[in-house]
């Protein structure tokens, strides 16, 4: 006390003959006066026995036998209604102002809110929050629903509170759109049409009738719906109307139908024309032979495989360019078949040897079979090259099943494998040096 002095006031009564009696601090002022203090700090409250002797039981038990929650609220409450003011309470317990005032807006607390601060639910701390909401009873109720639900305080109060704003508001609009005699109608899921809805939104988006809400007022189709932030939003019920019309924004749904209709109608006369007349001049020999060369082969060329490609350019020893690769085969290949036709054979030739080579020497799995058995056939037809018995037993495997022995026959000797049978011209001679058969009667 020497050094810093009484901290906390002394409470006196004003006497009605004149001077002061001491209401509460009997020993902080004894202590001041052991200290020699010459002035302390004091707080003059109402005469009456009822303020001083709550005053000094507060103090007391805050002091030595801190009180609960809500005793310390309701002796706070106490206080204030007898008369004592905010800065003498917050003086004796020891705190300031704005938490006196917050203490009593809690022992006002409903006692639904009291009980569950008693029973140690929430802390009052915690309960004040629901101070915000405590004139309300529904939109306490709500909170307290949130709350048991498992929400934390502070986040109950807020969404409720925000809750309710936007039912304020959204009741303001529907009054505001009454008034105006404008139609209010369900929101859309989510706030927005589907594109094929007949509802749209007024507004200058895609897919919104682009038409001022001013102008669209007096149609029978105009109408709003609140939104969740209890805004309007105005649409038209039924875009149809405004189809066509210039800076609508609508579609004429109606006259876009029958233009396709004329137009898948006039595309499938033009298809049986188109079909009638190739039929007729391929019948009648209409194409020249180089005519009917160049097509396939053409055609031959455009659908090979990139793979395949870079195959028959090394095999026409073609430069790729700076390309390279798969890309700068098919321009090599291209290029050279734009020479003429016979260069156009060259390709072509080379492509389909390509797609041999290619199936009898690689490992993937998308190679074709037809390819290598043309492949072979080409071969052993031009003499070109004799393949030896490793080949050929490598070709074997990657023949189709039905011309394998065709091909390249039995190269070890043996049964062909997967239990094939015979061609048929070896058959015939197997039958022609067997003995003929005694006749046998037939069971």
């Amino acid at each position: 006390m020497r050094r810093h002095g009484l901290l906390t006031a002394i409470a006196v009564e004003p006497l009605p003959e004149g001077g002061f009696r001491l209401a509460a601090g009997s020993r902080r002022l004894a202590a001041a006066k052991l200290a020699e203090l010459e002035r302390v700090p004091a707080v003059i409250v109402p005469p009456g026995g009822d303020a001083a002797a709550v005053l000094r039981h507060l103090a007391k038990n805050h002091d030595r036998e801190p009180l609960t929650e809500l005793e310390e609220a309701d002796a706070i409450q106490q206080l204030l209604e007898i008369g004592a003011d905010a800065e003498l309470v917050a003086s004796t317990v020891h705190t300031t102002v704005e938490n006196v005032d917050a203490w009593r807006a809690v022992a006002a607390l409903p006692p639904k809110v009291r009980e569950l601060v008693s029973a140690g639910t929430m802390t009052a701390r915690d309960a004040h929050h629901l101070t915000a909401v405590s004139d309300d009873a529904k939109l306490l109720d709500d909170c307290l629903r949130r709350i048991g639900q498992g929400w934390q305080v502070k986040s109950a109060v807020q969404t409720a509170r925000r809750e309710q704003k936007r039912r304020t508001e959204a009741e303001k609009t529907r009054a505001r759109l009454a008034k105006e005699g404008c139609p209010v109608v369900d929101p859309p899921t989510y706030g927005y049409y589907s594109a094929n809805s007949r509802s749209q939104r007024l507004g200058q988006a895609h897919g919104e009738v682009h038409i001022a809400k001013r102008d669209h007022a007096k149609q029978p189709c105009h109408a709003a719906f609140v939104g969740s932030d209890g805004r309007p939003t105005f649409v038209c019920t039924d875009r149809s109307r405004h189809a066509g019309v210039l800076g609508a924004g609508v579609p004429d749904l109606r006259a876009e139908r029958a233009a396709k209709r004329a137009e898948k109608k006039a595309l499938r006369d033009a298809h049986a024309t188109r079909f009638r007349t190739i039929g007729e001049a391929l019948r009648n020999h209409a194409f020249t032979r180089d005519e009917a060369i160049v097509h396939v082969l053409r055609l031959w060329l455009d659908e090979a495989k990139p793979a395949i490609c870079e195959v028959a350019a090394e095999l026409l020893g073609l430069p790729l360019g700076e390309d390279g690769g798969a890309l700068g085969a098919e321009g090599a290949l291209t290029a050279r078949a734009d020479e003429g036709q016979e260069a156009l054979v060259d390709v072509a030739l080379a492509i389909a040897l390509a797609a041999g080579e290619q199936g009898l020497t690689t490992d993937r799995f998308d190679y074709s079979r037809e390819a290598v058995a043309a492949h072979v056939r080409f071969l052993r037809a031009t003499g070109v090259h004799e393949l030896t018995d490793v080949e050929m037993e490598a070709a074997r495997g990657r023949l189709p099943w039905e011309v394998r022995g065709e091909l390249v026959g039995d190269v070890n000797g043996a049964d062909d494998e997967e239990g094939e049978l015979p061609d048929s011209a070896g058959q015939m001679e197997q039958l022609a040096e067997a003995e003929p058969l005694a006749d046998q009667p037939l069971e």
